[in-house]
């Protein structure tokens, strides 16, 4: 398969895949992106708040409140295929 002159494919880091996956207060993890307004914002840290509630704190500096009855898409890199 030929590319067109003066376009190159993005780098991608060997072995790692991107996933879709769906995430709530219970599974979300580091390094998750979020799509929230046209936007991405990448989890850097999760803090436990009461009533099963976590903080995501996102890479810019920026925080939310997540419940434990939100759901939300993630983009989520793995090590591999499981299989």
């Amino acid at each position: 398969m030929s590319e067109r002159p003066g376009r190159r494919a993005a780098p991608r880091p060997r072995g790692a895949v991107v996933v879709s996956v769906t995430a709530d207060a219970r599974s979300v993890l580091r390094g998750d992106e979020l799509l929230v307004g046209g936007m991405v914002w990448t989890v850097r840290d999760i803090t436990g708040a009461p009533g099963g509630c976590k903080w995501l704190e996102f890479a810019n500096g920026e925080r939310m409140l997540i419940r434990p009855y939100t759901v939300f898409w993630v983009s989520r890199r793995t090590s591999g295929v499981p299989g």
